[in-house]
């Protein structure tokens, strides 16, 4: 996004309100609000990381100590509605930050940017927003990010149905396919721009204490070697849930296999779909994941998360003969306390830790420590 594109929608947000309150502008109601978000952080094994920094973010980075102070993650957030006379209603959210090549510069990039249809039936959501296929709820609170390996976290543009039923909840969804992660290690001239949307389906129930979510993802990918187009599908199945077991304490976990969806999951890089020029096919890696997290609100202004995640990988058999270097496991743990000074006004320190393992190539692991504020408005 260009940054007087970003001015002029910033100036509107001004205009509009401050405080995220509504204002009322003929029969549709505007809101604006965001975040300043900065944080210190020391990182012990790599130098030039940007503030998300899953596993695999370790390749190719130097070894050197780094310290510096971030501001990216600071975010923008628009919002119109308008509810009509037969009781259905229009929303829709635009959220900016500044971390679109997260390496500590400010680039501006749209996070999200959706409008819903909402009716007794059900809602019909259109945009780009986080995928179907993940659950929100089980991306723990973390004082930047939280890149846990394994956890999916993607953005996309999407179409989704969502209906209701009591304490029942499914959702289907088609969203924006791509085929730029094959892997194409013999170097051939491939042509990968023919895609179709993935397929995702999601069901889940809640109770007053615990929620528990079950995902499904089918895609296709597709490419055309010497005018002849080759296609391979791929699934991913997740499970999901967590329970408040207290009113102060909250478990989540999620679990993950699939083959071809790689590009859903932090922590994996060039795992994915891979050409193989040999026998001229689309080879698929499993991989599979898990993650928990648990958070404890020991007093009403005081909260800590301790979180794991890893994801695992077999090579293909070809890449072991040829002795190929590729990922085959990474992961992530976090633990933080944060202090609730004032309202909308955070206060924390974390400690996170993130590996990786290859099929060659050492192993690399590196330790952040970092202090950081945000204020919500």
């Amino acid at each position: 996004m260009k940054i007087k594109q970003l001015s002029f929608i910033c100036s509107l947000a001004i205009a509009s309100t401050s405080g995220y309150a509504s204002s009322q502008a003929s029969d549709i109601d505007f809101n604006f609000g965001g975040s300043i978000k900065t944080i210190m952080l020391h990182d012990t094994d790599i130098a030039g990381a940007g503030i998300n920094i899953p596993g695999n973010s370790l390749l190719g980075k130097s070894t050197s100590s780094d310290t510096k102070i971030d501001a990216s993650l600071s975010q923008f957030k628009l919002g119109a509605s308008q509810t009509f006379n037969d009781g259905t209603s229009i929303g829709s959210q635009v959220v900016l930050d500044f971390n679109a090549n997260n390496d500590g510069g400010m680039s501006p990039r749209l996070r999200e940017a959706y409008l819903t249809w909402s009716s007794e039936k059900g809602q019909l959501l259109v945009g780009q927003t986080w995928s179907t296929f993940m659950d929100m709820r089980n991306i723990p609170q973390s004082l930047a990010e939280a890149t846990l390996s394994g956890a999916v976290f993607k953005r996309q543009p999407l179409i989704r149905w969502s209906q209701e039923f009591g304490s029942f909840k499914y959702d289907v969804a088609l969203e924006s396919s791509t085929n730029d992660d094959i892997q194409n290690p013999f170097e051939e001239k491939l042509d990968t721009t023919g895609a179709i949307p993935d397929l995702a389906l999601g069901g889940e129930w809640v109770h007053e204490n615990a929620w528990f979510r079950a995902t499904a993802l089918f895609n296709q990918l597709r490419l055309t070697y010497q005018d002849k187009e080759h296609k391979k599908s791929g699934y991913g199945v997740q499970l999901s849930g967590g329970w408040d077991f207290t009113d102060k304490d909250r478990i989540t976990f999620l679990a993950y296999r699939g083959e071809g969806t790689d590009r859903y999951l932090l922590g994996l890089n060039s795992t994915g779909p891979t050409w193989n020029a040999n026998t001229q096919t689309i080879d698929l890696r499993e991989a599979e994941s898990v993650m928990v997290s648990y958070a404890r609100q020991w007093q009403p202004s005081l909260k800590s998360v301790f979180a794991y995640g890893k994801v695992s990988t077999e090579a293909l058999d070809w890449q072991d003969v040829l002795r190929h270097d590729t990922f085959t496991s990474t992961q992530y743990a976090m633990a933080n306390l944060l202090w609730t000074v004032k309202p909308n006004l955070t206060l924390g320190a974390e400690y996170n830790y993130s590996q990786y393992e290859r099929s060659q190539a050492d192993e690399r692991d590196n330790h952040r420590i970092m202090l950081g504020v945000e204020w919500k408005y």
